[in-house]
This record gives structure tokens, C-alpha cells and sequence, in this order.
């Protein structure tokens, strides 16, 4: 980060430190079958759609601030992120009520 003279976005490093060792971790609980991989799964794959938008949204930013647009991560971001929201809904269509 140039502005505030920063190696890296700290952003980064705590997606690095916590959300991809949960999101690792989450993944191995639901190929053992753990049941607090069922709710776990649900927020770990909302917090990558909500990690993928950003990332698509700012090509249009820079655009809207005369700077050169870099589209080389978009397509992958956008087909991962589509993916992961066909997934949720999938997920949320699968959850059904118990009857008491």
C-alpha cells in the first residue's frame, strides 16, 4: 500500500492469517461429515461472494476515476463468484423445516 507505505494490505494478511485456514479447516470437517460443518459452510461460502464483488467491482471504479482498467482478474473472480452464489442457492433450497 503505497499511500500509507505498507508492504501489503493488512486486509490480506487477515484473509491469509484466519479466513483461509477456517475456510480450509470447514472444508475438511464436511468430508468427515462433522455437523458444524453444515453451519459453518453457509457463512464461509457468503464471505467469499462478498470477497469476489469487490474484486469485480473495481475495474468499473477505476474506469468512473479515469484510470486504466485492469480486467485480468475479473473473468475468473466472476465465474468463481457466480459459482459460489449457484452454490448458496442450491444450499438454501436444500434446508428444509423439521416438523415437530
Amino acid at each position: 500500500m503505497i499511500d500509507i507505505d505498507l508492504p501489503t494490505n493488512p486486509v490480506h494478511i487477515l484473509d491469509l492469517a484466519f479466513f483461509l485456514p477456517a475456510a480450509i479447516a470447514t472444508g475438511l470437517m464436511l468430508l468427515r461429515c462433522q455437523p458444524f460443518a453444515y453451519t459453518a459452510a453457509p457463512a464461509m461460502i457468503v464471505f467469499l461472494i462478498l470477497t469476489g464483488v469487490p474484486i469485480l467491482i473495481t475495474p468499473l471504479v477505476q474506469i468512473v476515476r479515469g484510470l486504466a482498467p485492469d480486467w485480468r482478474v475479473s473473468g475468473p473472480i466472476g465465474i468463481l463468484t457466480l459459482a459460489l452464489l449457484g452454490l448458496l442457492a442450491w444450499l438454501i433450497s436444500t434446508i428444509r423445516a423439521e416438523r415437530a
